[in-house]
């Protein structure tokens, strides 16, 4: 009934208690027939809740004293699952007792049959199936799955990417895209992004080789997309980016990208506190500093000598009155800036 199924997947660890992961999975189908229907589903156990393209599956009750899964307590997370693509598509949950295994063209259901003290119900009681509205041989879905605790109200913003080329999805300070077509990309690729933070961007499905990054026209690094991963990672800011292939078989950064990469502090705005991360490509000093909008320094927070790697700085500023404030870090020669906003 298909001529062609791909799936691309990508975990994200956000290094934040709020949202720990993410995983973006990309699905392309492709029917020999148009009118064959096409459903991206999800199982899970307690009964979902759908609001417009956004899924919560919960996982609060008590584990299950016998079977696999047994064990003492309750869970207490949840995922949220938010369906991108196709952007016409019906979502509708079946499951329930008596539905957990139902076959809507037959009317009839095929539970699995209890096997003693083995059987539970981790096979999944609930269903939702996500369908496009229009039939056509080719369709997309594109899903972000994130992980978080069952009292975190709030999830973060998705954001849907479509070009030519690519599909994909920001949240956070993330970027993830794919080949639109499944294709291997060749051609120049442009991005634009808005917003002063710096987020990481990963591009998948590009032929292996070197890539050139252009930033606003001017170069800004360059990657080196491999024969096992064929995807490329970079920083970015807001602005007009355009990503070619190199005739160049050595990557080489500008003297920025060769130092460090700093993510926006988060939360932003905040209430009292809040983490300020950044990665650096090799042992640096460094100077993170916060100052007030009239250029007054507030606190120094890192003055000293660090090995490469990912750092995570929290600001305490309970002292600290509401308002904008600045913060820069200094590595080596080179200092990067950005904004924050707290209020209480």
């Amino acid at each position: 009934k298909v001529s062609e199924v791909k799936r691309s997947m990508v975990t994200l660890n956000h290094f934040n208690n709020t949202y720990p992961v993410t995983l973006i999975i990309f699905d392309r189908v492709v029917s020999t027939n148009a009118d064959f229907q096409k459903t991206w589903q999800i199982h899970c156990i307690e009964e979902p809740i759908i609001t417009g393209n956004e899924i919560i599956i919960q996982r609060t009750e008590a584990h299950y004293t016998t079977g696999p899964s047994g064990g003492i307590g309750s869970y207490s997370g949840k995922l949220i699952v938010k369906s991108l693509l196709p952007v016409d598509a019906t979502i509708q949950s079946i499951g329930g007792l008596g539905f957990d295994c139902w076959v809507e063209y037959e009317g009839q259901n095929y539970p699995p049959d209890p096997q003693g003290s083995n059987y539970d119900y981790e096979n999944g009681m609930w269903r939702v199936e996500v369908s496009p509205g229009i039939a056509q041989y080719e369709d997309l879905f594109l899903h972000a799955l994130t992980v978080m605790d069952d009292t975190t109200a709030i999830p973060p913003f998705v954001e849907t990417i479509t070009t030519d080329y690519l599909v994909g999805a920001k949240l956070l300070d993330r970027v993830v895209c794919f080949s639109k077509t499944g294709t291997e990309l060749t051609e120049p690729i442009s991005l634009t992004f808005t917003g002063s933070e710096i987020i990481q961007v990963l591009i998948a499905d590009i032929e292996p080789g070197v890539w050139n990054v252009e930033e606003n026209g001017a170069f800004l690094t360059s990657v080196t997309a491999s024969d096992e991963g064929r995807s490329i990672y970079f920083a970015a800011t807001g602005g007009e980016y355009i990503l070619s292939k190199s005739t160049s078989s050595t990557a080489h950064d500008n003297q920025f990208a060769q130092k460090y990469i700093i993510h926006q502090n988060y939360p932003n705005p905040f209430n009292s506190s809040t983490t300020i991360s950044f990665k650096l490509h090799k042992p640096s000093q460094v100077r993170l500093s916060i100052y007030n909008l009239s250029g007054q320094l507030i606190e120094v927070l890192i003055d000293e000598f660090l090995d490469s790697g990912i750092r995570r700085v929290v600001w305490d500023a309970v002292r600290a009155s509401s308002g904008m404030y600045i913060y820069t870090i200094e590595v080596d020669e080179i200092t990067q800036v950005g904004k924050m906003l707290l209020l209480k």
